[in-house]
């Protein structure tokens, strides 16, 4: 029964979404902080993104909850046209704008609007449906300008012997559904310099599943390997202090999945099933 009612969900989330009372669906609008800001040096804002604005109501009130449990922080949502405006008006003039208006899949420019606008503006990112059960300010401490944590899957890449010691998880993927930084914190800006450099391997080809090619362009691998470029030109102990690793899924506070959050794709379709096609031109 549990396995025809998923297949239910993958092949019609419009009608299963229905069919369980989840429309109609609820606006997400912004959201204001009703407490000081965070001690910390990641400005108390958190933005989030989805193409409309409209989600289920079940996933609506986690969402709620996730706001509630954060005070300090303001909550700013863009949708996709707000995106594309962002990323024309900031960057227009910058190489990734191109590689994100190239983009064929929306998780890719997901992906480089959260990067570009934490990088000029400061602050932090959580997908959608995703949350912390912990609230945000319990991880932060006074001289915090990064705060990220690590996927609990093992990475196929290998910590150069240099940077290891210095990480929590050398063996794991950084998250990057979620995260905190500075304005013009190094890391992001060696991530988006990154995403420019080697998007010309990906341009034009076509993969067999695209979602682990844009893992890779642009998705945590290679938020990870620029973690390992900035380690390596930033040796110093005042550095690493500046950071807050917080291990696996955010000390196990992670919740990748809010209840209800796949009614969403009932409006734009899940991009994990894609086969054979290409993700940026």
């Amino acid at each position: 029964m549990r396995k025809l009612k998923e297949r239910m969900i993958s092949r019609r989330p419009g009608l299963s979404a229905r069919l369980i009372g989840e429309y109609p669906l609820v606006p997400v609008a912004d959201y204001s902080a009703n407490s000081e800001p965070l001690n910390c040096r990641i400005p108390s804002v958190l933005y989030q993104t989805w193409e409309t604005n409209e989600i289920g109501k079940t996933h609506f009130k986690a969402l709620d909850a996730f706001r509630k449990r954060n005070p300090e922080l303001d909550f700013v949502f863009f949708d996709g046209k707000q995106m594309d405006a962002y990323m024309s008006e900031f960057y227009g003039d910058h190489p990734i704008y191109s590689i994100y208006a190239r983009g064929k899949f929306g998780p890719l420019r997901t992906d480089i609007w959260r990067y570009c606008i934490l990088l000029e503006r400061g602050g932090f990112y959580m997908d959608i449906n995703k949350e912390l059960m912990r609230p945000i300010a319990n991880f932060m401490r006074p001289d915090t300008s990064a705060f990220f944590a690590y996927e609990s899957t093992l990475s196929l890449m290998v910590a150069p012997s240099e940077i290891a010691p210095r990480l929590v998880n050398p063996h794991n993927l950084v998250v990057n559904w979620g995260f905190g930084f500075a304005k013009d914190h190094p890391i992001l800006q060696k991530t988006v310099d990154n995403i420019c450099k080697y998007y010309p391997q990906f341009a034009g080809q076509v993969f067999e599943q695209p979602k682990h090619a844009i893992i890779k362009l642009t998705g945590p691998a290679m938020l990870t390997q620029s973690l390992y470029h900035t380690l390596l030109q930033n040796p110093s102990p005042e550095f690493d202090a500046s950071l807050v690793q917080a291990g696996i899924d955010f000390e196990g506070s992670g919740n990748s999945n809010m209840a209800r959050s796949w009614v969403r794709y009932a409006q734009i379709p899940a991009y994990a099933q894609a086969r054979h096609q290409i993700i940026v031109d």
